[in-house]
Parts: C-alpha cells; structure tokens; sequence
C-alpha cells in the first residue's frame, strides 16, 4: 500500500527549504521508529513553497494507523498550512 502525503506551505523559498529539510528528518523517523512503514522520498516541483510531496510503503492500514512519531513532529501551522492524504492499495 502507498501512502502519499501533500502539503502546501506558505512563506519564503528559504523557509519553505528549510521546513522541507526539517520534514524530511521527520518522515525519515517516522519509518524508522515503525514498524511495517517504508519512506521512499519527498517530491517538489518547481514551486517549492507550495507543493511537498512524500510518499511511503506500508505493509498494511494497521501498520499507518500505528506509526510511531517524533517528539516534536507537531507541524507549525502558520507555514504548513494543510495537507491531504492518499492511499493506494
């Protein structure tokens, strides 16, 4: 099962990179603290601070559901504004 998750942020190119940095360390952990998710990558178009992309392997919705997270991986809501969830299965 694929996972892909969009986000959209707000502000600078600069602080859209440097959220994008912190994001990716933060979906890295994720999979590595869980058991049964796989962190393939992010994904950015040429509008960085609009659009992010990360996509992850799951072995099973049981397996997302019980995702392990980062302390401190609440977003800042001012700059990550929303983001939507797809699942492919």
């Amino acid at each position: 099962m694929m996972i892909v998750i969009n986000w959209d942020v707000a502000g600078s190119n600069e602080e859209a990179e440097k959220a994008k940095k912190a994001r990716d360390k933060n979906a890295k952990k994720i999979a590595e603290m869980s058991e049964g998710v796989e962190f393939l990558g992010s994904y950015v178009p040429m509008n960085l601070k609009w659009h992010l992309s990360y996509f992850f392997k799951v072995d099973s919705q049981e397996a997302w559901d019980n995702r392990k997270m980062p302390e401190g991986s609440i977003r800042d809501r001012a700059k990550w504004t929303h983001g939507i969830l797809w699942q492919f299965t």
